[in-house]
């Protein structure tokens, strides 16, 4: 998350890795914000929140994103969020790694994994190579492990600010909804940006919670897939372990 710092300008914190019981730990010392304590700023580690939360991973709970997440910091509907002033640029050294690959404006990135959504099969992410491919772009993968590279695509391991400058110097940028597009959201047209349900695009819908119309977003299947139910099956133990 310090990326998201740095976009924002904030410079007075610390960073620290922290297993999950260390988090739950501090959650439970500090069940809400209060100066002089540290407070853990997501739902999932509070008790008290655990229904709150899970309201949001529910397929049969109407609700989106922006306006519970304005519930759970308890501040107006009607309040508005600051869009990040300060973009990472493509350091000297990635730059020279990058242009080994090719020029940046026939580069493409593919992100395909996601924490908190179902992940597509590698097929799906092939077709688009290829058709990338054709055209005669480059294209990078963003993998944490090089083993799950998709066909067809280069590794280029990078830092989390390198990654979103090298996303807004390249050309075209397709991923699964994850944090990701909400840090390189100004691509617009050039960010498409897929769902694996009509229910979660409306939930995280980019294109709504930015007030934009120029993102290309899409729906790779109508219904709550069965390794989304799977997903959810695993939280509601994770959480009420």
């Amino acid at each position: 998350h310090e990326i998201v710092l740095k976009m924002y300008g904030i410079k007075n914190y610390v960073t620290a890795q922290m297993s999950d019981t260390i988090i739950r730990e501090i959650a439970a010392q500090s069940p809400e914000p209060k100066k002089g304590a540290f407070y853990v700023a997501h739902p999932a580690f509070h008790s008290h929140l655990y229904d709150f939360f899970l309201k949001m991973q529910s397929p049969r709970k109407l609700i989106k994103f922006l306006p519970w997440y304005k519930e759970f910091l308890a501040i107006p509907q009607s309040s508005r969020f600051e869009k990040p002033q300060i973009y990472p640029k493509v350091s000297a050294d990635l730059k020279k790694k990058v242009t080994e690959i090719g020029n940046l404006k026939k580069i493409a990135i593919i992100s395909p994994e996601a924490k908190s959504l179902p992940e597509f099969d590698k097929e799906f992410w092939e077709r688009i190579v290829k058709k990338l491919s054709k055209k005669g772009y480059k294209v990078i993968c963003n993998v944490l492990d090089e083993k799950k590279l998709v066909k067809g695509t280069i590794f280029l391991p990078m830092t989390s600010e390198e990654l979103i400058a090298l996303a807004l110097a390249t050309d075209k940028f397709y991923s699964i909804r994850s944090g990701v597009c909400d840090l390189i959201f100004i691509k617009g047209k050039n960010l498409t940006v897929y769902y694996p349900n009509k229910l979660e695009k409306w939930r995280y819908s980019i294109n709504s919670i930015f007030n934009r119309c120029d993102i290309v977003e899409k729906v790779i299947s109508k219904k709550c897939s069965l390794n989304q139910l799977r997903k959810l099956l695993k939280l509601f133990k994770y959480l009420y372990k």
